[in-house]
């Protein structure tokens, strides 16, 4: 119940949805002085919530840290990867890495396992359905990771019970001072605040982190519909640090 909530909460936290119900709003209210303050609202809303240099300091405020491959000396047992980086095509049924969203988490477990900065890889969390857990296997396979060097657990729903799931069923004779927490930049405070409420030991790895440096050019600062995406991202993780403090998750 929780997760299809979770789900459907993520409707509202759309800029778009909050700018659509003030124009709405606008066309039905008959006061003058309503309609006026939910038009510019809603501009001002467009104004914020489309611009590149805003959200680009956001996403860079709120990205922890994190360590280089170059600073892994000595290989970590086990990199946990946490899902969200697959889904099915409506059209050909078949499933696909979801680059867009992310996707990056799993290529970035992949290049450490062949450098050897880790040792084992377990993808954790449910990866949607057995097909896409095949087709992600497959690619593992494929790219010449062993099989005895994949876990998976797919019974959680949400990083909380990922941590729990971890911390309930850890294999045998796996050092829990030596896990690599490898998920995108942006969910990482969360996901490590699970961890360590689940009594996990961690080292995070963010991927797909914002650049440091912004390119400052007038292109730059005019209004992005891909901005208003990144928006809704970020700020369905804060909503979600809310309710998991609520929930007694973290």
């Amino acid at each position: 119940m929780f997760y299809f909530l979770s789900k459907a909460l993520l409707f509202f936290l759309n800029p778009l949805i909050w700018i659509l119900s003030l124009l709405i709003y606008s066309l039905l209210t008959k006061s003058q002085s309503r309609k006026k303050k939910s038009i510019w609202l809603s501009i001002a809303i467009v104004l914020i919530f489309s611009n590149p240099l805003i959200i680009h300091h956001v996403y860079k405020w709120w990205e922890p840290d994190n360590i280089n491959v170059s600073d892994i000396t000595q290989p970590y047992d086990v990199g946990v990867v946490l899902s969200g980086y697959t889904d099915l095509s409506p059209r050909t049924d078949r499933a696909y890495f979801y680059y867009m969203g992310h996707g990056h988490r799993l290529d970035h477990a992949l290049e450490l396992y062949r450098l050897g900065k880790v040792e084992k890889l377990m993808l954790s969390g449910f990866i949607g359905s057995p097909q896409m857990t095949k087709y992600t296997l497959d690619y593992l396979h494929r790219n010449d990771i062993a099989h005895n060097d994949i876990i998976v657990e797919d019974r959680s729903m949400n990083t909380y019970q990922s941590a729990l799931m971890f911390s309930d069923n850890i294999p045998m004779g796996l050092d829990t001072t030596s896990l690599l927490l490898i998920t995108s930049a942006f969910h990482m405070p969360r996901a490590k605040m699970c961890f360590d409420k689940a009594g996990v030991q961690v080292t995070p790895f963010g991927v797909d982190r914002t650049p440091l440096s912004f390119q400052y050019s007038f292109n730059k600062v005019l209004p992005n519909a891909k901005v208003i995406a990144a928006w809704q991202k970020i700020i369905k993780e804060w909503v979600g640090i809310i309710v998991y403090k609520i929930m007694g998750y973290i």
